[in-house]
């Protein structure tokens, strides 16, 4: 079975074929809590979703610090578009924040 089994990279997301059927990995786009104690600093960053919340990462695509007042976000709405038609998925906390920052997936 696995000498059928064929794995490689495009776009930093693995794809796996087996008998012709693509089998996509489980990614998220989803916020790391950074900063210090009661600091907090968020990324949004695309990730293996068996991966823990501040562990590895594939892509940092945004920031945001709800410290500042107005709050900061930043994001690569480019890269976040890719990775959703590439079949990443969305946490609400990330829908959220792109909602209120004003941009459209």
């Amino acid at each position: 079975m696995l000498d059928k089994l064929q794995a490689y990279t495009i776009s930093e997301a693995t794809y796996l074929f087996y008998k012709g059927d693509i089998k996509h990995m489980a990614v998220n786009i989803r916020l790391t809590r950074g900063g210090s104690k009661k600091k907090p600093f968020y990324r949004i960053v695309v990730a293996d979703s068996r991966f823990k919340r501040d562990g590895r990462f594939i892509e940092i695509v945004g920031h945001f610090n709800p410290k500042t007042r107005p709050e900061s976000i930043t994001l690569d709405v480019d890269r976040i578009k890719e990775w959703t038609r590439n079949g990443g998925q969305l946490t609400p906390a990330v829908k959220k924040l792109i909602k209120d920052s004003g941009k459209s997936i």
